[in-house]
């Protein structure tokens, strides 16, 4: 119920109305800021009432910003938090070993051999639950929430 909820929630026209709202509406105090490609139409934003020309300087600011080569975007899946403690957890694990020494490839090909088999567990086990209350196992769910494959 949570997932079709925020399926809705996030979906084209849902979405839309917060992000895109009626110059002078209520919701138009709020700055939810674009997160979907189809929050990027300058058209639909001079069609609520927001000036053309700022609307330009905006959406082009945010597209210059998703252009840049230290663009980081979070990772939003179930059990994305444990996936990023594993990493936080490797990357700290690494640096405290390596300390005042240079780190050999083999060294940083185990960092990512380790990571990714706890990583590999933690999907697995969620699937496995997944499985058992017949809802979505991660990869599908991920790629919803992307917009790949539907």
């Amino acid at each position: 119920l949570a997932m079709e909820f925020l399926t809705f929630s996030a979906s084209k026209e849902q979405s839309s109305k917060l992000v895109i709202p009626q110059v002078g509406s209520r919701e138009a105090d709020a700055g939810y800021d674009p997160y979907r490609l189809s929050h990027m139409n300058e058209e639909d934003y001079v069609k609520q009432g927001f000036d053309r020309e700022t609307t330009d300087a905006y959406l082009g600011t945010i597209k210059e910003g998703l252009l840049s080569p230290n663009l980081v975007v979070d990772i939003r899946f179930p059990e994305a938090t444990k996936m990023m403690s594993i990493l936080d957890t490797a990357v700290i694990n690494h640096l405290n070993e390596t300390k005042g020494v240079t780190a050999t490839d083999q060294m940083r090909r185990d960092i990512v051999k380790d990571a990714t088999a706890d990583m590999k567990k933690v999907i697995s086990e969620y699937d496995s639950r997944a499985h058992m209350e017949k809802s979505e196992k991660i990869l599908p769910q991920y790629q919803k929430l992307r917009g790949v494959y539907g």
